[in-house]
């Protein structure tokens, strides 16, 4: 298992005290995103707000074969997965206040 964030201060501390690697993930850096991904078999996106996350982690994510799962399933996110025909699956959590 490995772990990963946008911003290296946020995560990599207490992801080291877990005794996790560490990754960072560019979501706006196709390239890099999916560089990151080259020896991970599934992605879980816990990282919101998941209208900015979800769609460029499922690109890369495709790009590499690798398969995505998320905790929001925000609206319009599911059809970039499914036009691809790929493995992702959205909303397998309720990250949605309230």
């Amino acid at each position: 298992m490995r772990g990963g964030s946008r911003t290296r201060q946020n995560s990599s501390s207490w992801l080291a005290s877990l005794g996790l690697e560490y990754r960072l993930f560019a979501v706006d850096d196709l390239p890099a995103s999916t560089a990151a991904l080259s020896d991970i078999d599934v992605l879980l996106n816990c990282a919101g707000p998941f209208m900015l996350t979800a769609e460029p982690l499922m690109k890369a994510c495709i790009e590499s074969g690798v398969h995505y799962l998320d905790i929001a399933a925000e609206p319009g996110q599911l059809s970039v997965g499914r036009d691809a025909g790929s493995g992702c699956n959205c909303g397998r959590g309720d990250a949605a206040p309230g």
